[in-house]
């Protein structure tokens, strides 16, 4: 797998979609989760280059709340994440909601980050479009903060993150990495606005889905954690 060392080298110990959907879900029904007593919720890009993580998490967790929104950004606000935790079962003793949140980058054939050839296209593209735009903003010094009624996701894509960028010639591996480290503080933030651990059980994983050459997936995992009757167990 010639990608591999491109894989290794910026996600290192990125495991395969399938054991990753394996892996966590052995884990967190040892903590109790299951399809029966709780709700999971997905933020991803809109890409749909994530559709298949989206549709093995349902082969194991049955129906899931989608939170995508460009970049893999959570824009729901409250109105949106309290939607979720009210569609968690309610015959049971405590409610229980699983938050799962990827921002997404590919690899092509060439070894080249940040690029991936899609079905029925000649070249590869952009991957992730919409941070890939971000990217190319800030190298033209063009990035206009203004929020634009007709491209609100990617407006506030760029409200989140700009801020949070040091260098304009970030590479879109590192801006990847920024974006899921937003995605997971923003995540994080809902939560202590929504779930009251007293009563009700989460968990958060959240990191970067990769695509790579013949559409073979790969999960990059920077954040997995459950908070059981008011326990904290990491992954």
């Amino acid at each position: 797998m010639p990608f591999r060392t491109t894989l290794d080298t910026y996600f290192p110990n990125a495991v395969s979609e399938i054991t990753f959907v394996a892996k966590t879900s052995d884990w967190l029904h040892e903590l109790g989760f299951s399809a029966e007593n709780c709700i999971v919720s997905l933020g991803r890009c809109r890409d749909e280059l994530t559709l298949p993580l989206l549709q093995k998490l349902r082969t194991i967790w049955g129906s899931v709340f989608d939170l995508s929104a460009l970049g893999g950004m959570l824009f729901a606000g409250k109105t949106g994440f309290s939607a979720a935790i009210a569609h968690a079962p309610t015959d049971v003793t405590r409610k229980r909601y699983l938050f799962f949140a990827f921002a997404h980058i590919g690899i092509d054939a060439t070894d080249s980050i940040g690029l991936h050839l899609r079905v029925g296209q000649g070249d590869p593209s952009a991957t992730c479009g919409a941070l890939s735009a971000l990217q190319q903003d800030l190298l033209r010094g063009d990035v206009d903060l203004a929020l634009d009624p007709t491209d609100v996701e990617q407006s506030l894509l760029r409200q989140r993150l700009v801020p949070l960028i040091e260098e304009p010639d970030i590479d879109l591996a590192s801006l990847t990495k920024l974006a899921e480290q937003a995605i997971s503080a923003d995540l994080q933030n809902m939560i202590d606005l929504i779930v009251n651990p007293e009563e009700e059980d989460y968990a958060i994983i959240t990191g970067i889905h990769i695509h790579t050459p013949q559409h073979r997936n790969f999960v990059w995992v920077n954040n997995a954690r459950a908070t059981v009757q008011g326990v904290t167990h990491s992954l």
